[in-house]
């Protein structure tokens, strides 16, 4: 986990620093002693946690966190003011929580145990996210990523042109990945070559290797890598014009709705994946999509309703089930107001 304390006083920075390390002994943990040098490391890095303080020279706390992705990542403010309106401009950026200085122990202990709970999910849930904008990735590369790769960590990717024939060279780079640490795992990519080195490996023995074979090294973050892989098999690149914290955060509402239909969804648990608050996430929602969640939330359930009543084989009460609907009377009203004719009458004229 990688974790970034950003504050101005030498001290207060420090001491935070040292606190976190020894609670998460496991954890990177950088420091930045204003918000312009945060952004500059957050450039080079994706950190999971990044504790900051709101009044600083430069670039404040809350200017940083406006420039920054926030969807997958936890910001907790940490600042000496207790007054009310800088929490609810923290609120208003989707912090994860808000500390008061001097940081308590025990408090920073509850909060670090809580939050590390969900830094694997969220990044999970944004990976899929990015996975999504990229057609072209075949489904059992989507998958590899989805389960073995984590956000914010590096890898390695080695490609090269792929010989005609059999290369006597070539093979023996295959017969040396094993040799590696690190999980290999070798793609596809049209005409080239392309393998990816993730976990715990040693970088210059893989570039050093690599290079005898005439093959290229590029170390990458998880998410950048289907980028990777479009440019290496000659596809435009994703044109993302509005690709706002805003944008990403419907994304999320979005991808999380589609994997979970079938279950109750709440605002609240909404707002959650996306460390904002329900009000403040509702009017992004409606901003972006021009429809309320609980709409797109209808209008999807009822169009998995449409594709299930295809199979003759279900009852009613199953659709619904499987559609997200508590009942089949609930369902067959809804789907009659939004449809025009009941799931039976739907399922006839198919």
């Amino acid at each position: 986990m990688r974790i970034l304390i950003v504050e101005d006083e030498p001290k207060a920075r420090e001491g935070l620093a040292a606190l976190v390390r020894r609670l998460e002994n496991q954890a990177l943990v950088q420091t930045a002693s204003n918000g312009a040098e945060a952004l500059a490391l957050c450039e080079k890095a994706v950190y999971d946690i990044i504790f900051t303080d709101i009044r600083m020279p430069k670039v404040s706390g809350l200017e940083m966190i406006q420039k920054l992705d926030t969807c997958c990542q936890q910001i907790v403010i940490v600042s000496g003011y207790a007054d009310f309106s800088y929490a609810q401009m923290a609120i208003q950026h989707g912090v994860a929580d808000y500390l008061l200085k001097p940081v308590s122990p025990s408090r920073l202990k509850e909060l670090l145990s809580r939050v590390r709970k969900n830094v694997h999910a969220i990044k999970q849930t944004c990976l899929t996210g990015y996975l999504q904008d990229y057609e072209f990735l075949e489904e059992d590369h989507r998958q590899y990523l989805q389960q073995r790769l984590d956000l914010g960590n590096s890898v390695l990717v080695v490609h090269g042109e792929r010989e005609t024939g059999e290369d006597a060279a070539r093979k023996k780079w295959t017969e040396q990945l094993s040799g590696f640490s690190g999980d290999v795992y070798t793609l596809a990519c049209g005409s080239r070559y392309c393998c990816v080195i993730s976990g715990r490996y040693e970088e210059e023995e893989i570039r050093s290797a690599a290079a005898s074979y005439g093959l290229n090294v590029q170390s990458v973050f998880a998410d950048q890598l289907p980028d990777v892989y479009r440019s290496l098999i000659g596809a435009e690149p994703v044109q993302r014009q509005n690709d706002t914290e805003s944008s990403r955060m419907v994304r999320l509402v979005r991808q999380f709705i589609r994997e979970n239909y079938a279950s109750e969804i709440s605002l609240e648990v909404l707002s959650k994946i996306t460390y904002v608050h329900p009000n403040y996430l509702s009017k992004i929602f409606k901003r972006e999509t021009g429809e309320n969640i609980s709409d797109y939330i209808l209008n999807y359930r009822i169009e998995q309703a449409k594709r299930l009543l295809m199979d003759p084989s279900l009852k009613i009460y199953e659709v619904a089930e499987k559609s997200g609907f508590h009942t089949s009377k609930y369902f067959a009203a809804l789907f009659k107001a939004e449809v025009g004719v009941t799931p039976s009458q739907y399922r006839d004229s198919l």
